[in-house]
């Protein structure tokens, strides 16, 4: 798959199978301009997720759980944030209580 960027992806509006590809790899920057585009069927997977206060590390395209969330992610993907936590678990916890809380009407 070719690199693409979020004007690049809008100009393919009515190929679902573009939005499809993308979805896997889909910043959480990009949510934001993309949901008005593709809707609310097509259901959008975010690497990139970390939490408040947490160092970026190597990735550039980032955001909170909250603001992913808000922008219309449907599913967040968090790896290192927990996996690289000296406690795994509580980072785990923190980060589902951020997420139920930005989750909440």
């Amino acid at each position: 798959m070719q690199d693409h960027t979020a004007d690049s992806i809008k100009s393919l509006e009515g190929f679902r199978i573009a939005w499809v590809d993308e979805a896997q790899s889909l910043s959480a920057r990009s949510l934001a301009l993309l949901r008005p585009t593709i809707g609310a069927d097509m259901v959008l997977v975010t690497p990139g997720i970390r939490p408040a206060g947490a160092a970026a590390g190597d990735q550039k395209r980032i955001m909170t759980p909250a603001a992913a969330i808000a922008a219309g992610a449907d599913h967040l993907v968090v790896g290192r944030p927990i996996i690289a936590a000296p406690d795994p678990k509580s980072a785990a916890e923190a980060i589902i209580a951020e997420i139920a809380a930005a989750a909440r009407p």
